[in-house]
This record gives structure tokens, C-alpha cells and sequence, in this order.
């Protein structure tokens, strides 16, 4: 599934934009796939459009602990302003002009993924 999705939103950012892919588990995910697709494949597009135009990476793993799957993603664009970091699940927040509708859609999915998984968002100090 990560593979199918890099794979179609790679062509939108290969300006020097370097993604790495780190499986430390190989298995079956039982999920929900179409909302963990639209989930990571969202993930993926915000984390592509904040990268710098030279030297960005998208870095995406596997990796289990105490018995639970994670999928990883990190990236080293300019991140989610701390104010907003909080309404991120919401509907319709956005901070792009274009892009209610994927916000709903976006918080949609993600509340129906945290009804199956821990779903969080972790800012990484720079």
C-alpha cells in the first residue's frame, strides 16, 4: 500500500525531493484500506508541498512496538504552526485557499481512523 502511494504522488515533486522508505516490519495490515490509502496518500501530499524546493526528503517506515504496527512518516518541510496544531482533525480547517473540501474529507477520515488506531501528530524539535 505505502509503495502505491509514493508511487502516484512522487511525479508531483521530483525536484530534488528525495523520499525514503524504511520497512522495519514486512506483514498484513488489517485495516480499513481505503481510509488509511486517503489518509497516508494526504499525509504524503502536505508533507511534499512543504518541503524545500532543494534538499526535501519524505521519509516513510514501518515499525512495531510492544505489539503495535506504526506507520512513520517524517519530512523536513517548514511544519504546522503550533496554533494550528490543535484543529488539525477538524472539519474544513485549512490553511490552503483551495482546499476545504479535502479538509473535510481529510478530518473525516482520520476521526474514522482514530476510531480503529492511535492516529497523532508529533512535531519533531529542529
Amino acid at each position: 500500500m505505502i509503495d502505491s502511494i509514493l508511487a502516484s504522488v512522487k511525479p508531483l515533486h521530483e525536484n530534488g525531493v528525495r523520499i525514503v522508505k524504511q520497512y522495519d516490519v514486512d506483514g498484513t495490515l488489517i485495516c480499513d484500506e481505503l481510509h488509511v490509502r486517503e489518509v497516508l496518500n494526504n499525509v504524503c501530499l502536505n508533507a511534499l508541498e512543504a518541503l524545500p524546493p532543494k534538499n526535501g526528503f519524505l521519509h516513510i517506515g514501518t515499525q512495531m512496538c510492544k505489539g503495535d504496527l506504526y506507520i512513520v512518516v517524517k519530512d523536513n518541510g517548514h511544519g504546522i504552526p503550533k496554533e494550528n496544531l490543535d484543529k488539525i482533525f477538524d472539519p474544513f480547517f485549512t490553511t490552503k485557499k483551495t482546499r476545504a473540501a479535502t479538509a473535510l474529507a481529510s478530518a473525516t477520515v482520520m476521526r474514522s481512523c482514530t476510531s480503529m488506531a492511535a492516529v497523532s501528530v508529533s512535531p519533531i524539535a529542529r
